[in-house]
């Protein structure tokens, strides 16, 4: 049986890192709009705002963002609040 893959997802404000753990799928905003992450998403780096969700099994975690930075490389999402 295959092992189902998740992504690695870090969410840091400047103050601390408010959630580290494996999710299905991160959402948010940029310039283009609204934008979902999921597994084997291309690598990119992006300027967010508004919101930011990640979806770990039935629960959703939000976070307000006003500005901040997600990147994927490879699965793992690392998301920078507040900067």
């Amino acid at each position: 049986m295959a092992q189902k893959v998740e992504l690695t997802v870090f969410v840091r404000t400047p103050e601390a890192v408010v959630f580290e753990g494996n999710a299905a799928s991160v959402s948010s905003w940029n310039q283009q709009g609204r934008f979902d992450i999921l597994t084997y998403h291309e690598n990119f780096i992006t300027l967010i705002s508004q919101y930011v969700e990640v979806q770990v099994g039935k629960v959703t975690h939000k976070w307000e963002v006003s500005h901040g930075v997600i990147k994927a490389e490879n699965n793992t999402i690392k998301i920078f609040l507040g900067l």
